[in-house]
């Protein structure tokens, strides 16, 4: 039997018979979530994460940014095979970068954000606790999609830099990126299609984090009803796997708007620009191209995110779980996962 704790839902083998229940001898064990662990540990781990999934994810990366400005008619095979000719790690460095930023603010801040928000509701009456494991979808989803704004201002710069390093036919440095854009645009071309990066953002934590954290909760529990539970590393694959897929089709429309503005900092200053907004963007490919085209890396976006979600919350529930265990282990008592 398995149960969850940490930022996502950290999972470890339960002890045996009744442990899971609240009726617990309070001398022997301690809960999870009345375990804390430091800020600067769970931000570390967050950053850590991130950077340990997008070893795995560069290459969707660059195949989906190339198959969003492919011209159309263009097969996904042809744009695999231009993406590999190119590299599949072109721009990996600037992508640790980005998760070391990103990662690190939108998984770190989304515990904090989440306890706040349930914390908030109990001050005004609106819940009787704020047990972080009764949390609904929306105060999930919630805080999510706040810690992914604040994460995504934050690394602005550096996605703008990624989108153009990962997409240029020659191999070019951060450095020479950074100059193009500085020299087209100025500061604010790092911060150019922020719209579409911060609602991308805020609507992938919500589908992502919050979800995930959700679902991954809920399996836990009926898993744990059945007369044989499964392994537990199976119910967080599930989890994985159906978040990824709900993400992605929420996300891809903001997604391809990101890139589209994104490839519009380069143009020099003066020049008329096709794509000012998000959904001017979304509206005008709409009615000139359809809603396929919005849609046309789709399975490259979703192999992406399938793989970072599942490594990236595996190494934040494995972390988190042995980092509440060794503190438990500190004061002589067991960790009961909840």
């Amino acid at each position: 039997m398995s149960i969850s704790v940490g930022i996502i839902g950290v999972t470890s083998p339960a002890p045996p018979t009744s442990m899971t229940t609240p009726m617990l001898p309070s001398d022997k064990y301690i809960r999870a979530k009345d375990v804390h662990l430091p800020a600067w540990q769970i931000f570390t781990l967050s950053g850590s994460a991130g950077c340990i999934a997008w070893c795995f994810t560069n290459p969707f990366e660059m195949w989906k940014n190339n198959v969003l400005i492919a011209p159309r008619g263009t097969s996904q095979m042809d744009t695999f095979l231009e993406t590999r000719q190119k590299g599949f790690y072109r721009g990996f460095t600037t992508g640790l970068i980005r998760q070391t930023v990103y990662a690190t603010s939108r998984l770190g801040l989304y515990p904090h954000i989440r306890r706040g928000l349930l914390e908030s509701e109990v001050r005004l009456g609106l819940k009787d606790n704020s047990d972080i494991t009764r949390a609904s979808l929306i105060e999930r989803a919630s805080a999510a999609a706040v810690s992914g704004a604040v994460a995504s201002f934050l690394s602005s710069p550096v996605d703008v830099c990624l989108v153009l390093q990962t997409t240029n036919k020659e191999r070019v440095s951060l450095p020479a990126i950074i100059g193009s854009v500085w020299g087209a645009s100025g500061v604010k071309g790092f911060w150019r299609g922020y719209g579409a990066l911060g609602t991308r953002a805020a609507i992938g934590g919500a589908s992502q984090i919050g979800v995930h954290d959700h679902i991954l909760t809920h399996l836990r529990q009926y898993n744990a009803r059945r007369a044989t539970p499964f392994q537990d590393n199976w119910v967080i694959n599930t989890a994985s796997f159906c978040t990824s897929f709900i993400c992605t089709v929420v996300s891809m429309p903001f997604e391809y708007a990101r890139v589209q503005l994104s490839m519009e900092s380069k143009k020099p200053r003066g020049v008329p620009r096709r794509y000012t907004s998000t959904f001017q963007c979304l509206g005008r490919v709409l009615r000139e191209e359809g809603l396929a085209t919005i849609y046309s890396a789709f399975f490259p976006f979703w192999c992406k995110y399938l793989i970072h979600i599942s490594v990236c919350f595996f190494v934040l529930e494995y972390g988190n779980r042995e980092l509440r265990a060794q503190k438990a282990r500190a004061q002589g008592l067991t960790l009961v996962l909840t």
